[in-house]
């Protein structure tokens, strides 16, 4: 149905000389679509706006797509597609696989980085609004035939995961255990004993050292909150119906 208005825009731009500009109809009584192509021409050929609009009317060959074009006010001209031109338009996108959407002559590989949560902890609204126009923008951009990379590049890493590690051994946590809304507390907890506790700090700090030197049990852990958090994240988009995946993280 899209190719409709391009094919009537172009049947009286050869009648008219000009680009009609064809435009939806600004309410229901005036048809699908109007143009004020007459007006604009009335003032080089030196007569009415009306004499225009019905010389272009009359010259028309358009009975295929729609019913007898009407002239109204100053001298617009308003367009009613035919019902069967618009039932059959629609049936034949049942056949489209991209439902009448112009495909891009020219495909691009965009990449979209978008969400960007912070492991053990839970997105905000920020992380939302990010995840949603992110998503519109790669469904749009499949959609007209671009190839789309998407980024997630999670928070997986630095002086927080050192607090968080040592935290779950002081406390002899079960980081396997761990829910999102858990590993959040636990940075509660942790970032205040980083605070207040100058040993714990120390320890905090010697502890990225060793995530940062690939020490097993440290990262084992580690390992073991970004699983927590993937599994928190993964949940939230499955319920905004967002695409990103697992396949996307880049932390």
């Amino acid at each position: 149905m899209s190719s409709l208005p391009y094919e009537l825009n172009a049947r009286v731009r050869a009648v008219a000389g000009i680009d009609p500009e064809l435009r939806p109809a600004t309410k229901p009584q005036f048809g699908h679509f109007q143009s004020n192509v007459a007006l604009r021409l009335a003032k080089s050929e030196h007569r009415p706006p009306r004499e225009v609009a019905q010389r272009i009317v009359d010259e028309l060959d358009a009975s295929d797509l729609c019913e007898p074009p009407e002239v109204a006010g100053p001298g617009f001209i308003n367009f009613r597609l035919r019902t069967d031109v618009l039932a059959q338009a629609v049936t034949d996108q049942l056949a489209e696989p991209a439902a009448g959407v112009q495909i891009a002559e020219r495909p691009q590989t965009v990449v979209i980085d978008y969400s960007a949560p912070n492991v053990a902890k839970q997105m905000h609204v920020g992380h939302l609004r990010s995840s949603i126009i992110g998503d519109c923008f790669r469904r749009v951009l499949l959609v007209l035939g671009h190839k789309v990379i998407a980024q997630n590049h999670i928070g997986d890493w630095g002086t927080q995961f050192g607090m968080l590690v040592e935290q779950i051994l002081d406390d002899g946590t079960d980081a396997s255990s761990l829910s999102l809304a858990d590993a959040e507390a636990l940075y509660t907890r942790a970032n205040a004993h980083f605070k207040t506790d100058e040993d714990f700090a120390a320890r905090a700090r010697a502890r990225v050292v060793k995530l940062q030197t690939g020490d097993e049990q440290t990262h084992r852990l580690w390992q073991q909150l970004i699983d927590t958090s993937k599994a928190g994240f993964n949940e939230a988009y499955r319920r905004l119906d967002v695409l990103l995946t697992d396949d996307d993280l880049a932390g």
